[in-house]
């Protein structure tokens, strides 16, 4: 497992084109994103998807979020775009707020694990954007930790909850995290939406935006 600092405002070229090669060859990357650590892989490769869950020890049944490197990648990752997913994108994007979503063809079952809903966000933090510009492709978002464990906003609990890990391969380390708290996110298929997980962003701020349970 290798560690490499990284730049959290101005992320070095060669270091990102390292990192993505991995994701390339279906390897695993810790990186940085501006609510707590993820745990990143190509989103539409099923292997390496499937290695997400073993490390974690998370249930296959449960899906994961993914990451987009800009808004225009929305319709190309989820179908039938309801016109509140653009009034949130537009107040929250890039930011801590991910949106469920009917999923589109090209994501595979083991993200969505078989539920025709896809998780998305846009991440405002510039190793996380680099990443997914540069692999050209949707990444993993799902927090490095093991499952049923906290997350992180440091790299020194991963070290240590992954420790004998072979699967990852390399850890993006650009410091503690800025806000250190969960996405919060919202399923927009259901009428009116409902909160499934009240992260950074609250309940009152998306309420102002949109009409919610």
């Amino acid at each position: 497992m290798k560690i490499l600092k990284i730049d959290p405002e101005s992320p070095a070229p060669e270091i990102i084109l390292e990192a993505v090669q991995i994701l390339k060859k279906g390897g695993l990357v810790v990186f940085p994103t501006e609510t707590v650590y993820g745990l990143a892989a190509n989103a539409l490769d099923p292997k390496a998807i499937k290695k997400i869950f073993k490390v974690k020890g998370r249930p296959e049944n449960k899906p994961l979020i993914i990451l987009i490197a800009k808004l225009e990648d929305l319709p190309l990752v989820a179908e039938d775009i309801p016109k509140e997913a653009y009034t949130l994108a537009e107040k929250f994007w890039p930011g801590p707020l991910t949106l469920v979503l009917k999923t589109s063809d090209i994501i595979p079952e083991e993200i969505t694990a078989g539920g025709g809903t896809v998780a998305v966000r846009f991440s405002s933090h510039p190793v996380a954007l680099a990443l997914t510009a540069e692999l050209g492709s949707p990444i993993t978002a799902s927090s490095a930790n093991p499952s049923s464990k906290p997350s992180h906003k440091t790299v020194d609990g991963i070290l240590k909850d992954f420790k004998n890990s072979k699967e990852i391969e390399l850890i993006l380390d650009a410091g503690e995290t800025p806000i250190g708290k969960p996405s919060t996110i919202l399923d927009l298929t259901k009428h009116p939406p409902i909160i499934l997980r009240e992260g950074s962003i609250t309940k009152e701020q998306i309420a102002k935006v949109i009409k919610i349970i």
